[in-house]
């Protein structure tokens, strides 16, 4: 998303990092795919005239980062994350590299997407191995 962000004209590290800074992923996302700039625009460094022109020129870019960021922790993949990322540092403890790790729990959750405990997605993972 940072590049994606620097590739806007006006938008440069600093800013790009500031956006990144006052929002999540899927709030951001979100503001972007609707067209928010009053949002975006409310972000310290962030102009009325750049948080539109964001919005202009991601507005195609981030539809798909949207469907995976959900601004709902609850039951989004931002709730998920941790529970991902500690299961590919298991499978990484136990001999795998990152990538195979990966692979192997993103097998696991797309079988699965309710599985939640990281000991059920080691298992499943492994039982798939």
């Amino acid at each position: 998303m940072f590049l994606k962000l620097t590739a806007v004209s006006g938008v440069g590290p600093k800013i790009a990092l500031a956006i990144l800074s006052g929002s999540s992923l899927g709030e951001l996302c979100l503001a972007i795919a609707s067209g928010n700039a009053k949002r975006i625009s409310a972000i310290k460094g962030v102009g009325r005239k750049t948080a539109e022109k964001i919005c202009v020129e991601l507005k195609d870019k981030v539809s798909a980062l949207e469907a995976l960021a959900d601004s709902s922790p609850k039951d989004g993949v931002a709730a998920r994350a941790p529970v991902v990322r500690d299961a590919i540092l298991a499978l990484s403890a136990l001999g795998f590299n990152e990538e195979t790790s990966n692979k192997m729990v993103s097998a696991v959750l797309t079988d699965d997407p309710s599985a939640s405990d990281v000991e059920v997605i080691v298992r499943r993972a492994l039982a798939r191995k």
